[in-house]
């Protein structure tokens, strides 16, 4: 690191005794999170001090970024892999660092800047771990952007294209460089494409373990790269133009121009291939072990991502299996399984309180059926309390919604969401957001799979005596058992009913923070219970469990 500092940066030792660099040592008792905010509000006292000199302003930058960067690290792997943060903790922890990383990143540009007019002779005398570091540092600020799937920053793109027309006019984009110490070398090549892959995965609406996987695969993978201003048939995949602002765009026709630039990826293709393979023996890669992923299976899930994006000749274009009807209606969205569930609950409650009475229940039936929605049905009765979204295409299976983008806490992928009719709020759909794209005017594109559109609350509670890995065999149920809201071992969930006649199973949706797979449960289902043993989920997302029902309700 000292070799690093000596080559690119004079007068170290003069502005080692700067107070600002002494202020450093001050961080070390601080928690994570309180340092980046205070660092944040110091990179903008430190730029805007006209006392000190730029070149001293840029040697804190840097030391200030090797000290920060395993902070930010360790907030990111809190972030991605704790389940279940309120969400006041996850906007606090995304909102610091995205902060910080950007006021850090403006402050990089703007000492790039100033070393550019103090020096408008030659650009020679920027110092290139400054330049690679402003890559770094858009690499991290766009990470965090996707982590609750919100754009990047305007013209950011188009900033860090200045930088590589910049770094290639001193003929340093395959140069080996350490960006901090004792980490491995790196190109500007590698770590930009690094970053605009990374931005090219932003349509695919990752979840936030899955952009963090890539963006670790990223860095350990992708360290040399070379980017071409020639276009060569059949070499090149992807390319950016370099007037626009936009990622790294996968090539259908052939593109040609002096704006823009062109690379490829096929060793990092062979290595997803066999990282693919490894991962499915359920072994990590060697490769990535200094990468601290935490789970081998969500590797294996974002590898087959990355490799069906990314993959030079087996590319296959992803289209919707039936056509939308465009359409423009209001609906009120519940998010989240225990909150979809209480929906569920209610609206069953309403179409029971409002169903005929040649249904054969007797009077005192009906009137317990609407004191019970009077009491405990105010989620779907006063729908202000829910959020408002609006579909703007549908079909059976799936609708695209518009919303607010204030709302990213709620729309995030495979996250399980209840949408109401407003004018019949025994209307119930349920479904499952599978991409959130960023549009203009503060908006949020959000895609939907529908689950069921006649879903029923389910009520389990563990059967007693149960042993996890034993048989059902024959079970004598208690007829007189009736679950209820005050019975602290009860778990809502929700009953999805074959869609058509070729389906064989039956599905329930539970809390993935209650449910304990291969277990037998008391499940009640309209007042009717009955004693079955669940196995393993067949899908696990968000904060559900998608899981096998052995009987049909009835």
């Amino acid at each position: 690191m000292k070799n690093i500092f000596s080559r690119f940066l004079s007068k170290k030792n003069e502005t080692i005794a700067s107070p600002i660099f002494a202020w450093l040592s001050e961080l070390n008792d601080m928690s994570d999170i309180d340092v980046l905010r205070l660092s944040t509000q110091k990179i903008l006292t430190v730029v805007e001090d006209e006392s000190i000199q730029w070149e001293q302003k840029t040697n804190w930058l840097i030391s200030l970024e090797e000290h920060n960067q395993p902070r930010l690290d360790r907030l990111a792997t809190q972030y991605v892999t704790v389940g279940n943060l309120k969400p006041d903790i996850e906007a606090n922890i995304n909102d610091t660092c995205y902060l910080y990383c950007r006021q850090s990143y403006v402050a990089h540009l703007r000492a790039i800047e100033k070393t550019l007019v103090a020096n408008t002779s030659t650009e020679n005398n920027i110092p290139s771990l400054l330049v690679l570091q402003t890559i770094h540092i858009a690499n991290h600020m766009i990470k965090w952007r996707m982590f609750n799937q919100s754009a990047p920053p305007a013209k950011v793109w188009l900033q860090l294209y200045a930088l590589l027309n910049l770094v290639q006019k001193r003929g340093l984009l395959n140069t080996p460089i350490h960006l901090f110490q004792n980490s491995p070398s790196t190109t500007f090549s590698a770590m930009l494409i690094q970053t605009l892959m990374l931005g090219q995965l932003i349509q695919q609406s990752l979840n936030r373990h899955q952009v963090e996987i890539a963006s670790k695969v990223l860095g350990q993978w992708l360290t040399h790269a070379y980017i071409s201003n020639t276009y060569t048939p059949e070499q090149y995949v992807f390319y950016i133009d370099v007037e626009e602002d936009a990622p790294a765009r996968r090539m259908r026709t052939v593109v040609t121009g002096d704006q823009f630039r062109y690379w490829e990826l096929d060793e990092l293709e062979k290595q997803l291939q066999v990282g693919i393979t490894v991962t499915g023996r359920g072994e990590m890669p060697q490769s990535l072990i200094p990468a601290h992923i935490d789970s081998v299976q969500k590797l294996n899930e974002t590898l087959k991502i990355m490799l069906a994006e990314w993959s030079k000749n087996n590319y296959v274009r992803q289209r919707r299996k039936e056509s939308r009807e465009a359409v423009s209606k209001s609906v009120k969205v519940n998010a989240g399984i225990e909150k979809v569930c209480s929906q569920i609950l209610n609206a069953n409650r309403i179409a029971n309180g409002l169903r005929s009475s040649i249904d054969g229940r007797s009077l005192d039936d009906r009137l317990l059926a609407h004191t019970t929605l009077k009491d405990t049905s105010t989620l779907v009765v006063n729908s202000s309390t829910l959020d408002t979204w609006v579909i703007t295409d549908e079909s059976n299976n799936g609708m695209g919604m518009r919303v607010n983008k204030y709302s990213n806490i709620l729309a995030r992928p495979d996250r399980l969401i209840g949408i109401a009719n407003d004018e019949d709020p025994s209307k119930v759909a349920v479904g499952v957001i599978k991409a959130v794209r960023a549009t203009r005017n503060n908006q949020l594109r959000v895609s939907v799979e529908i689950l069921t559109r006649s879903p029923k609350a389910i009520q389990l509670r563990t059967a007693p005596g149960t042993e996890m890995f034993g048989a059902t065999g024959a079970f004598n149920i208690d007829e007189n058992y009736r679950p209820s809201t005050v019975d602290t071992g009860i778990i809502q969930g929700i009953y999805i009913p074959a869609e058509n006649k070729a389906e064989q199973n039956y599905f329930v949706l539970l809390p993935k923070v209650y449910f304990q797979p291969n277990r037998d449960y008391l499940v009640n289902i309209n007042g009717s219970t009955t004693r079955v043993r669940l196995e393993k989920p067949v899908l696990s997302m968000d904060d559900w469990v998608k899981v096998i029902l052995p009987i049909k309700a009835p």
